[in-house]
Parts: C-alpha cells; sequence; structure tokens
C-alpha cells in the first residue's frame, strides 16, 4: 500500500478534513492553480475552505476609517461584520501559529470537506497529514523543496526543463504547468477525496 492510499484509508478512519498545501516561490502560479482546483471542486458540490498566510507585517483586511476599524482602534481585540452575503471575523494582536492543528481550529464547525492551503510552508510541508502539491520555476527552488518536504507529495509542477531536478527514484507525477492544473484536479478527487 503507498503513501497516499494508507493516508487516504485513515483519514476515513478518523473522519478529518483533507489538507492540500500548494507550495512554491513567489510567481510560481500558486493561487492561479488554487483558483482552478476551488472553482471546480466547489462545481463538484463540495465545501471549500482556503487559507492563505502572508508575511506582510502591515497586511489588513479592514480598512482604515470604517466602523469595524474604529472598533478595533477603539480596543475591540475581535471585530465581527456580518452583512447579507458574507461574515468577516478580525482578530487584532500577534498571531503565533506554529503548528498545523493550531491553525486549522479557525475552521472548526465549518462543514468543509477540504481545505487547500498557500503559503505556511515550513508548516504545512513537514506535516504528514497534509497533501503537498509542489510548485517551481527555479530548479535548485525544486531541489531544495524536495529534500525538505515530509510525504506525502501529491505533485510537482514546473515548466518541463525542470524534470532533471527530480530524483529519478522519485514517484510523484510531475506535470508541465500547462497540463497540470486538470491533472492534479484528477489527483485530488482519487487520492485525497477517494471518489
Amino acid at each position: 500500500m503507498n503513501s497516499l492510499t494508507h493516508f487516504a484509508n485513515s483519514r476515513k478512519a478518523f473522519k478529518m478534513i483533507p489538507i492540500v498545501a500548494v507550495v512554491g516561490s513567489s510567481g510560481s502560479g500558486k493561487t492561479t492553480l488554487i483558483e482552478y482546483l476551488v472553482s471546480h471542486l466547489t462545481a463538484d458540490g463540495l465545501n471549500v475552505g482556503t487559507l492563505k498566510h502572508t508575511h506582510h507585517a502591515d497586511f489588513s483586511m479592514d480598512v482604515e476609517g470604517k466602523d469595524t476599524w474604529r472598533h478595533a482602534q477603539a480596543g475591540a481585540k475581535v471585530v465581527i461584520c456580518i452583512a447579507p452575503n458574507e461574515i468577516a471575523m478580525i482578530k487584532r494582536g500577534k498571531t503565533c501559529f506554529e503548528k498545523a492543528e493550531k491553525i486549522l481550529t479557525l475552521y472548526r464547525n465549518e462543514n468543509l470537506d477540504i481545505i487547500i492551503t498557500e503559503g505556511f510552508r515550513s508548516i504545512m510541508t513537514k506535516h504528514s497529514r497534509v497533501f503537498k502539491i509542489l510548485i517551481e520555476k527555479n530548479g535548485e527552488k525544486l531541489r531544495e523543496n524536495l529534500e525538505e518536504i515530509t510525504a506525502p507529495v501529491l505533485a510537482i509542477i514546473g515548466p518541463t526543463t525542470l524534470r532533471k531536478f527530480v530524483p529519478e527514484k522519485t514517484a510523484i507525477p510531475f506535470f508541465d504547468r500547462q497540463n497540470a492544473a486538470e491533472n492534479v484536479l484528477k489527483l485530488i478527487r482519487s487520492s485525497v477525496l477517494c471518489k
């Protein structure tokens, strides 16, 4: 039994939400791939959650001067804004997520079928419960990532010229960026969602 089959069977036993981490350098195509996967998986009727990590310390979803921003400026630790078609929760303060399990508690009670992550490379690539998709445009970065990543790895994506950086003994599928999205979607359906 390969590691993907073993993982899929254990996921069923523990009723865990499967997690797929899309990992790669800036500009490698992670967001474009995630858009494709989310749109097709939701078209399949699945409830999909996504997680995006940003390194920008000054990032805020809130808008200066708006009511929610003013609530936070007044001292609210948590601000929730509810509109007819959307709910936003903004928690202020130092964020410290060093373990995948702590991050995933943010999704409890959301009735999701799958979570797709972008970012948190140092956490997600080391976790054996997380399926990884490695997407790169540079051979040396690909080699570095392959040395650091923990199984299971669903696929490697990059220009065909990068295939030479993948060790021959590696059984991980390699897809050229031109045909990657459809093939990765098939892998997720068959190996992660077991459909």
